[in-house]
């Protein structure tokens, strides 16, 4: 209920519209598996469409800022388009940055298309016993890595939810799972 909170989060957000390059103009020298920007993106974008989300619930974003947030996501959604072959917690991580994205931008056939992600990754992310057999392969940092990959699939649940999406999103898993 205090404006100053509002100003200062919007302040916060367009500081990083304004200062972020488009991928395509990133150095090329992180290229191994698509790079680091994939992951920078997947993991740290939806806190931003979160807060513009959040700013036009409480009318703190004017059409203008909204049209500009926009035109600034786009390059990055593009840019991720691609699904990730290993499905993992980034594959989980690209998905709900798509996600996030799809329900800014109000397009239904990224929002599909990222549920499509989500049905995919799942058959082989989650085994019978429910353990995520990519993430325990991590040695000692399994856990961390587990937490981090449910943190995205509990996050994915939910904004689908919203959209009437809940309850069709299980799929068997290659492991036994679902």
């Amino acid at each position: 209920g205090d404006d100053r909170f509002l100003r200062k989060a919007k302040e916060f957000l367009f500081s990083w519209v304004e200062a972020l390059e488009p991928p395509q103009s990133l150095s090329i020298k992180y290229f191994h598996f698509r790079g680091d920007n994939p992951i920078v993106i997947s993991y740290v974008f939806p806190h931003f469409i979160m807060c513009m989300d959040l700013l036009k619930g409480y009318d703190g974003a004017s059409p203008e800022e909204e049209s500009q947030f926009n035109d600034w996501l786009m390059p990055f959604v593009d840019y991720m388009v691609k699904e990730e072959s290993i499905k993992n917690n980034h594959h989980i991580f690209q998905t709900l940055f798509l996600l996030c994205s799809a329900h800014i931008l109000k397009d239904f056939a990224l929002f599909k298309k990222s549920i499509g992600f989500y049905l995919n990754g799942l058959r082989s992310q989650i085994n019978k016993e429910g353990f995520l057999p990519y993430e325990l392969i991590r040695g000692e940092r399994a856990a961390t890595y587990t937490l981090m990959a449910l943190e995205g699939l509990f996050q994915i649940a939910h904004i689908a939810s919203l959209h009437g999406v809940y309850g069709r999103m299980e799929k068997s898993s290659y492991f036994g799972g679902s």
